[in-house]
């Protein structure tokens, strides 16, 4: 259990705050203002997320919450992307990235 653990959590990490703003960038061809705004918001999120996510685990357990948030992401990840890369813009790129970061 703790490796799944540790994948989510990396590759949740390096995808929404690391690999962000070359994506927006270089993919979606927006500003790097634009790109690094979108990691600054998810970023400020995350603040609110943790802990958010942490009492809800410790109510209902780490593995229930774990199977959930990872099969929603595993559900909803491509069609999340593939919206994104038919229209990027600013304001898409925020929704799905704050969308996953709920994750």
């Amino acid at each position: 259990m703790g490796a799944l653990v540790a994948m989510m959590t990396t590759v949740s990490f390096y995808t929404l705050k690391g690999y962000t703003p070359t994506f927006g960038r270089e993919v979606l061809h927006l500003t790097r203002v634009e790109s690094l705004a979108v990691t600054f918001f998810v970023a400020c999120a995350s603040f609110v997320w943790l802990p958010l996510s942490g009492a809800v685990s410790d109510r209902l357990g780490r593995l229930p919450v774990l199977l959930t948030c990872t099969l929603l992401a595993v559900l909803t990840a491509y069609p999340a992307m593939t919206w994104l890369a038919a229209g990027p813009s600013f304001e898409k790129l925020l929704i799905v990235s704050l969308r996953l970061s709920v994750l």
